[in-house]
């Protein structure tokens, strides 16, 4: 499965279409285009798609950003389905003021990937 890098980033960033689930009630979004951030411990969720499907918050968490800030987020539970694979249970950072899912290395190093730069795609490789 090729996914296109993120065409409103400059320079094009890697990306994988996801859909998260909420793991109590089985409801489902619809496929987000997510960057794929390997400087990232967690994957972080903007929080109104995270409310959109009614997902109760687990706890907060303080998290420092690249730039050493430090802030408190909300922490919630939710599944995510990358290329037909359900990873259960992700802990993932919701964040008010971000618009992009970050997927972080939590889930992108469970993943076998091929970043082609000069394709500006991402591949999902099986065995």
């Amino acid at each position: 499965m090729r996914i296109p890098f993120h065409p409103a980033i400059y320079p094009p960033a890697p990306a994988l279409e996801i859909r998260l689930i909420n793991p109590s009630t089985g409801v489902y979004s619809v496929y987000y285009h997510a960057i794929l951030d390997t400087g990232s411990d967690m994957t972080m969720i903007p929080t109104k798609m995270l409310t959109a499907l009614r997902l109760p918050t687990m706890r907060s968490e303080s998290v420092s950003g690249l730039w050493g800030g430090h802030s408190i987020t909300k922490v919630y539970l939710v599944d995510i389905e990358v290329g037909g694979r359900l990873f259960s249970g992700v802990e993932v950072l919701s964040n008010p003021k971000e618009k992009q899912i970050l997927i972080g290395r939590d889930v992108s190093n469970q993943l076998r990937l091929l970043l082609d730069g000069p394709d500006l795609s991402t591949e999902i490789l099986t065995d």
